[in-house]
């Protein structure tokens, strides 16, 4: 998304892989160099953060996430409450009504675990739950820019890691704190949501397992628990990727603990975790992929689609315009997130939208419902 979508990603990488050679790093020094962000890259950044850096800003972003967040459990409660008034729905919309007071529930308990979340995330400088879709919509390299690149007693991989990504210093560590305090609000919103849904999904699944005594409480709780937490790293999103990133962690500890003597002894330890924090659970993935998506809503963050037409089709595509040209953000700084609200508004109270210029799909990723 902030580079211009999948193929801008793979074009980047395959100028890089093509400059890779272990006997004359010249050539990948140079691209390396490039994607340092320059004096309008940096300039832009503490624009931005100026732009956040009012408490107002902060207080706005935090009173708008929890009302947001207190509101669409209340609103699908209420319209499967219309709903089962039709004899033919009454006991589905019943379950769903159920589902959100679980959910509602389920805030109350996972509020103090995404408010830790949200400190780590503070303190790293890092979205954890959601790391590919930011609150600030600045680029990597609007928001992160370094030393010098030396490539003496270090290796190349690590030299130009550095280089693209380390802290420049105290003054930089100052002129982001706003955009970070930002991403730490949205962090805590993100997780309270994506946390409370999990739970709320995968007791709803379990229901009828707990109530036949095919699985006991205990258990039912350690599948969320896996879900959540430990198969995953510190509130990271439940997906096969991140599962396995783990598992290559634990290898790593075992390694360095005298415990692997043979590759297949790694073999082993990767299946073996692999086995009991994925593939026991995946049938939970589905629940987790539509937590992120209903965290982003939540939040405002839900990326744009530039497929969709009207206001949103229009939208994403400016959104990598802008990206592409970080000078364009003089005239919009945001993008993505004044759009999901107009569009989150307009789903709820501008039934006659299409009347208005771009109107006429504002509408079109909830016509089903």
């Amino acid at each position: 998304e902030e580079i211009g979508g999948m193929d801008k990603a793979k074009q980047r990488l395959r100028k890089i892989r093509r400059t890779l050679d272990p006997n004359d790093p010249a050539p990948f020094t140079e691209t390396v160099r490039k994607t340092r962000a320059g004096l309008l890259d940096v300039t832009m950044s503490y624009w931005l953060n100026s732009i956040l850096s009012g408490p107002v800003t902060h207080a706005v972003n935090v009173v708008s996430g929890g009302l947001t967040t207190a509101f669409l459990p209340v609103e699908a409660m209420l319209g499967a409450g219309v709903r089962a008034l039709k004899p033919s729905e009454t006991r589905q919309q019943l379950a769903i009504m159920a589902e959100q007071a679980s959910v509602m529930a389920n805030l109350i308990f996972e509020f103090d675990d995404a408010i830790k979340l949200a400190f780590k995330s503070l303190w790293k400088d890092k979205n954890l739950l959601d790391p590919n879709v930011r609150i600030n919509e600045m680029t990597p390299t609007q928001l992160k820019y370094g030393p010098e690149l030396q490539l003496e007693n270090e290796s190349l991989a690590r030299a130009s890691a550095r280089y693209i990504f380390r802290s420049s210093g105290l003054v930089k560590d100052l002129g982001t704190l706003p955009s970070r305090f930002l991403a730490a609000e949205d962090e805590f919103f993100k997780q309270w949501n994506y946390r409370a849904r999990v739970r709320a999904g995968i007791t709803r699944d379990l229901a009828a397992d707990i109530a036949s005594g095919k699985i006991t409480k205990a258990e039912a709780a350690r599948t969320i628990t896996t879900v959540l937490d430990k198969g995953v790293g510190d509130g990271e999103h439940f997906s096969k990727q991140n599962v396995h990133r783990q598992a290559l962690a634990k290898v790593d500890e075992a390694r360095q603990a005298g415990k692997i003597n043979t590759p297949e002894d790694a073999d082993r330890i990767h299946k073996d975790f692999m086995q009991e924090n994925y593939e026991a659970v995946e049938g939970f993935k589905d629940i987790a992929d539509s937590a992120l998506d209903y965290a982003r809503e939540a939040t405002f963050t839900r990326p744009l689609n530039k497929d969709a037409g009207g206001l949103e089709g229009v939208s994403a595509k400016w959104q990598t315009i802008v990206n592409s040209h970080p000078y364009l953000r003089i005239l919009t700084p945001f993008v993505r997130t004044p759009v999901n609200l107009m569009l989150f508004f307009g789903q709820r109270f501008l039934p006659a939208a299409g009347y208005f210029p771009l109107g006429n799909k504002l509408h079109k990723r909830f016509a089903e419902d």
